[in-house]
């Protein structure tokens, strides 16, 4: 599929609820460098114990460190010859897993669980990859009914409900590589280029945001934004 389709299928996937984005960044590496992507936070974890000797007896406190969690993405992309691109790909999940909590100098630690891919690809600039294969499955049981009659022998199951939830998911990693040039002095704009406040009667009486708006390809005077600039104001 070209790249074209493959937003197409991922967005409409997304309009029916069976796929959601998690986040569309856009990063830069020089040929041979490594990049790296963390959608998610850091969580902190006790480390090895510091110690201060004071007059009496030493006092230890443990170390913090921080242990990342959530979707990170590494990628090196290397440049073999005129429109062609070696992509070396490294995809890790990484979950808070309480019940695998442990208890070290008194302080209560979790444990993670981690799903891992990695591969190494070559394709033209512009051309999409996909992988996928990151599954994960979580089953969940609860019981509800009226406190003191759901515990009644016999009788309890007509006063108590069991529920069942099941979640699978699965990570679609889609990555499209392109060679960037350099850009020229005429080819740099800014996004406000060509943009002039609106006067206070245009403003309160009109609703008008600008007053003028060009570019420098078409310097012709506009009434609205052209393109996807609305981040200009709130």
């Amino acid at each position: 599929m070209g790249q074209n389709s493959t937003n197409l299928t991922l967005k409409a996937y997304e309009r029916y609820g069976v796929t959601r984005v998690l986040a569309e960044p856009t990063v830069t590496a020089i040929s041979g460098e490594m990049a790296k992507l963390l959608v998610g936070g850091e969580i902190p974890v006790p480390g090895s114990s510091m110690c201060t000797f004071g007059s009496f007896s030493p006092v230890c406190s443990p170390g913090i460190t921080f242990k990342p969690y959530g979707v990170s993405l590494s990628f090196v992309p290397t440049v073999l010859s005129e429109g062609r691109i070696s992509l070396h790909l490294a995809t890790e999940v990484t979950e808070v897993d309480l019940q695998n909590t442990f208890t070290y100098s008194n302080v209560a630690v979790p444990g993670f669980k981690s799903r891992k891919n990695e591969t190494t690809v070559e394709l033209p600039s512009g051309a999409s990859i996909a992988t996928a294969g990151l599954i994960s499955q979580a089953s969940v049981q609860s019981i509800t009914g009226l406190p003191g009659l759901l515990d009644l022998p016999v009788l309890g199951a007509l006063f108590r409900s069991r529920d069942y939830q099941r979640n699978e998911s699965e990570l679609l990693v889609v990555v499209t590589p392109y060679i960037a040039r350099a850009l020229t002095q005429q080819e740099i704009a800014r996004p406000d280029d060509g943009f002039a406040d609106a006067s206070d009667p245009q403003a309160w009486l009109l609703g008008r945001v600008n007053r003028i708006y060009a570019t420098r390809k078409n310097p012709q005077i506009m009434q609205s934004f052209k393109g996807r600039v609305g981040f200009i104001h709130d």
